[in-house]
């Protein structure tokens, strides 16, 4: 889990260097804190697709890795869940278990 967190801040860092002076980081950070698993996966579809649009410049990898940190939709399937991420970034979603919890 430690590792995981290392890899967030400094995906974060990278996003507020990258960013700096626009209000992105904060706009990002706000939708990530109100999205809750519990909201479904029309939310989760939504969420990915904001998230994907607003940071449609950054570095692809580091995208991938961020919106594979959102936590899943409760009570949906996993292929469901693979589909609706596919369909809203364009990625394959990180199977990382600390991310997905």
């Amino acid at each position: 889990m430690q590792q995981d967190l290392q890899a967030f801040e400094s995906l974060w860092s990278s996003l507020r260097s990258r960013y700096e002076g626009t209000n992105i980081t904060k706009t990002i950070a706000k939708l990530l804190h109100m999205y809750q698993p519990e909201d479904g996966i029309d939310a989760y579809e939504r969420l990915l697709k904001t998230i994907s649009m607003l940071l449609e410049d950054f570095d692809s990898n580091g995208l991938r890795t961020l919106v594979s940190m959102v936590p899943s939709p409760k009570n949906v399937s996993d292929d469901v869940i693979k589909d609706v991420f596919h369909k809203s970034t364009g990625f394959t979603r990180i199977d990382a278990p600390v991310f997905n919890q």
